[in-house]
């Protein structure tokens, strides 16, 4: 039930998350623990940012196209290393975004979104590639295999991107869609400014590299679709949700 709740409330917290996370991200205090504290801080940001599926394993066709928002928060697992870096407390990190996605021939899929997080000057675009290995039918399900990609902007003191790999697994049922799905998240954040170690500073550059869990579940009503979504990467729980329009 409390897992539900959040669910319910992803969207609504994604229009408030954040608001410090991006003009007052900065890294002023650097101590001989900040590299560390820096490397654990970006295991939050690369679960956080890294793309949520938010779909089951089935392609699109080559007629088909989707539409839609998309709203996610992610618990903070490392506060401590924030506060460290930063000053602020941060507990959760959320993105509101407009995504749309087109099938291809060949059971080839396509997507894209760009996300603000509101009350901030932070950004963030992605895009997927998907290849349905298996289309599924009345009898069998679909599986597909998915790269994607994002990258972070509006914070100046940092690059960040994440790079991932997943497979799924998804069967229709009437109205609804459950999936599952595993993959990996590559994560890499390059600090600028006087803390970086190429303007003396103590931090530099942190790859994080974790597995991914996800499942959820689509409601289709006509061209009206509602999906909701559990991810596990690495420590990090993400709750998201997606309504969208199309076929």
């Amino acid at each position: 039930m409390l897992q539900f709740r959040r669910l319910l409330t992803a969207l609504l917290f994604a229009t408030v998350a954040l608001p410090a996370a991006a003009d007052d991200i900065d890294f002023p205090a650097v101590t001989p623990g900040s590299q560390q504290d820096f490397e654990r801080a970006m295991t939050d940001l690369t679960a956080a940012f890294s793309f949520k599926p938010l779909a089951p394993a089935e392609p699109l066709g080559t007629l088909g196209f989707h539409v839609g928002v998309i709203g996610s928060y992610t618990g903070i697992e490392n506060e401590d290393a924030w506060r460290s870096l930063t000053g602020e407390d941060f507990e959760d990190l959320g993105v509101l975004a407009l995504a749309a996605g087109k099938g291809l021939p060949f059971g080839i899929d396509v997507g894209a979104f760009l996300a603000d997080v509101p009350n901030s000057n932070v950004s963030l675009y992605g895009a997927e590639l998907r290849y349905a290995i298996s289309e599924g039918g009345i009898a069998t399900p679909a599986i597909g295999l998915r790269a994607a990609y994002t990258k972070l902007e509006g914070i100046d003191e940092l690059d960040f991107d994440t790079k991932s790999l997943d497979l799924s697994i998804s069967k229709g049922f009437v109205m609804l869609t459950p999936y599952v799905g595993i993959g990996r998240v590559f994560g890499t954040a390059t600090p600028n400014g006087i803390n970086s170690l190429a303007e003396g500073g103590d931090l530099e550059e942190a790859d994080v590299n974790e597995n991914k869990y996800y499942a959820g579940v689509r409601f289709s009503l006509l061209l009206i679709k509602f999906t909701a979504e559990i991810d596990q990467t690495g420590d990090n729980t993400s709750y998201g949700l997606r309504a969208s329009f199309g076929f």
